[in-house]
């Protein structure tokens, strides 16, 4: 039987695609051998990428967006624009260093034009300098999605593939579940206001059994964000798939 192909098989895209598509799963094979990870560990190091997932990246057998791209430069600590340079970075060994040699980390690449490394870790001391701090940290991140993604549209991904931009989240906020009857649709629209960077439906159904509803049947709750989608509630972004749901703002 014919597979049948969706979007997010590269294999009808255009050759520069494909050759970028290569060129990333050879860096990352590369990288990936430098530190001695499998390719279950570099999954986890990316954000807990999905093994699956992974794996095909470094076969080159599926199509990117720029948050997986971030995920992964975050993953093995470089830049976007290092993962998928022609030459990939040397990391610095993970093993102890030759006795006599110094520590400091040879770089072999020009220093990144953006950084999407760790949030700032700044004192506790000033609210204000730690605000601030993570405002620009949150900003920089911002810009390399939008670097990223005039990247990829640059190598012939069509619009409709890439995502809206927002970083995966480190965990979702659970609004208070009130006693009584568990409204659901109600829920959800807490749990979006919550979350305003957007959440996926399978995030929702999690934050749901999370927060006691064991039994919460997945059908029912793709009912209700299609119909908040399509009275208007909430926008939708990204791809099929992979939709990013977020509330849409009063006025």
């Amino acid at each position: 039987m014919r597979r049948k192909s969706t979007h997010r098989d590269p294999q009808y895209a255009a050759p520069e695609y494909l050759t970028f598509l290569g060129r990333l799963a050879g860096n990352l094979r590369q990288m990936r051998g430098m530190r001695g990870w499998t390719q279950e560990e570099a999954a986890v190091h990316c954000a807990d990428m999905a093994p699956y997932v992974y794996r095909r990246i470094e076969g080159a057998h599926t199509n990117l967006t720029a948050t997986t791209l971030i995920r992964l430069a975050m993953g093995f600590g470089v830049d976007v624009a290092e993962l998928v340079a022609a030459t990939p970075p040397v990391p610095p060994s993970p093993r102890s260093p030759t006795p006599g040699r110094s520590t400091e980390p040879t770089r072999t690449s020009n220093p990144p034009q953006s950084t999407v490394g760790s949030a700032p870790e700044p004192s506790a001391s000033d609210d204000a300098e730690v605000r601030a701090q993570l405002r620009a940290h949150r900003l920089a991140l911002l810009i390399e999605v939008e670097r990223v993604d005039g990247m990829l549209a640059g190598l012939g991904e069509p619009m409709s593939q890439r995502p809206s931009p927002r970083l995966q989240p480190t965990s979702v906020v659970l609004p208070p579940v009130p006693a009584g009857r568990f409204d659901l649709r109600g829920f959800v629209l807490e749990l979006l206001r919550a979350n305003p960077l957007g959440l996926t439906t399978p995030e929702m159904i999690q934050a749901a059994r999370d927060a006691g509803r064991k039994r919460i049947r997945p059908n029912d709750l793709h009912t209700i964000v299609h119909n908040l989608h399509q009275g208007g509630h909430v926008i939708r972004g990204g791809a099929r798939g992979g939709y990013i749901y977020q509330l849409r703002a009063p006025g």
